[in-house]
């Protein structure tokens, strides 16, 4: 089993740039978005972590641990 903390520490170079990290397919979530859209994104995809906006600007992160950590609280 390989765990992806692993892998990038392997893989990582101190001349590394974020921008060769950055993905170009990430949805984005909007205050107003429903929790299932955000959970079947996570799993239908394998993203773990999704920008939340509010009229343009970045508000926060929801992530996977988030959602396993907070299920029963909404």
């Amino acid at each position: 089993m390989i765990y992806y903390k692993d892998f990038i520490n392997i893989n990582f170079r101190s001349t590394s740039k974020i921008k060769h990290f950055l993905s170009n397919d990430a949805h984005i979530l909007k205050l107003t978005d429903d929790l299932q859209l955000c959970i079947n994104y996570i799993i239908n995809t394998g993203k773990t972590g999704l920008p939340v906006v509010d009229n343009k600007k970045f508000v926060g992160l929801v992530i996977d641990k988030d959602l396993v950590l907070n299920v029963g609280l909404c």
